[in-house]
């Protein structure tokens, strides 16, 4: 169990919001967000191993793009969306923002957590509007450099950052598997060096209660992998809970 001794004393919270208010890995730290006041303006702040606080920043320049926040080599890069586009903004070490960029070419496309590569790119898995899942790559100044092929879903609602396999990448997601019988179906997408995208079925997840998938982590070296989900437990009166799910990939 690990104590962190600083408390941040700020007004309007909305403790609320989904996926808002808990603290996940920074720079040797953790970063912690929340959004305040009516216009739920983003609040960032990161804390060292120690929970002292190293910078905290309230951030205008994000209200209302439901922006996320991720270290990087250089820093942090954020996502979001701004009107029809996806949107990243580049951050230092300080929590400073030093560029911003749209994603040309992506109209309606919500990303999930960017992957950093060794030579400064991202890969990141993106929801269509139009019910597409897809995984993309791109520089932090918005040049996309390929998107792989697109699959038909039904309502995804989530996607995790992908992670590396074999030749290629595999990401989940959380999809219902037609509009007209909602499932809350859990789906492993496989990207190979062609671009070509499969979904693969793991044996176990179907009829699991799952609403979101929050993160697919690589267990070993045995080509395993473990989803970290949330949903409700209708047999205990539907109260929220987290779930691990290890499965092959």
């Amino acid at each position: 169990t690990l104590s962190l001794p600083t408390t941040l004393e700020m007004s309007g919270v909305q403790p609320e919001d989904e996926d808002q208010n808990f603290p996940y890995t920074g720079h040797e730290g953790f970063l912690l967000m929340t959004a305040l006041g009516q216009t739920n303006t983003p609040f960032f702040a990161q804390l060292d191993a120690a929970g002292q606080v190293v910078w905290a920043h309230t951030f205008e320049a994000f209200a209302g793009c439901a922006v996320r926040l991720y270290p990087t080599q250089e820093g942090y890069i954020a996502r979001g969306r701004s009107g029809n586009l996806p949107v990243v903004w580049t951050l230092d070490m300080q929590g400073n923002i030093t560029g911003r960029a749209s994603l040309a070419g992506l109209e309606g496309m919500t990303l999930g957590t960017p992957l950093q590569q060794a030579d400064g790119s991202f890969l990141a898995a993106g929801i269509g509007e139009d019910e597409t899942v897809c995984l993309v790559a791109f520089e932090a100044d918005g040049t996309v450099l390929w998107t792989s092929e697109r699959i038909q879903t039904a309502l995804a609602l989530s996607v995790t950052a992908p992670i590396p396999s074999g030749d290629g990448f595999v990401f989940a997601a959380r999809h219902d598997v037609n509009a007209y019988t909602p499932s809350r179906h859990l789906g492993v997408f496989f990207c190979g060096a062609d671009g070509g995208l499969t979904e693969r079925y793991p044996q176990g997840a179907d009829g699991q209660d799952m609403m979101g998938v929050w993160q697919l982590l690589p267990v070993g070296s045995d080509g395993q992998a473990a989803v970290v989900s949330w949903g409700y437990d209708s047999d205990a009166g539907d109260q929220r809970v987290a779930s691990l799910l290890v499965m092959d990939l």
